[in-house]
């Protein structure tokens, strides 16, 4: 499951969600409704470490 942002009133699976509300969908159709303008995908979290493993490599390599 993926989770996007509801730009505006979006009416999904029988259901309403407001502008800003989070919803979890299939990635195929976060895509059709990223696509569509009716969806924002969801920030990735900051849990990942990418910054420091950029540091750590250009520190090994100079």
């Amino acid at each position: 499951m993926k989770e996007v942002i509801a730009v505006n009133r979006l009416e999904y699976a029988g259901k309403t969600y407001e502008g800003g509300e989070t919803l979890s969908v299939e990635p195929g159709e976060a895509r059709d409704l990223i696509n569509l303008g009716k969806a924002l995908p969801v920030a990735a979290s900051e849990d990942q470490p990418t910054t420091k493993a950029k540091k750590e490599s250009a520190n090994k390599n100079g």
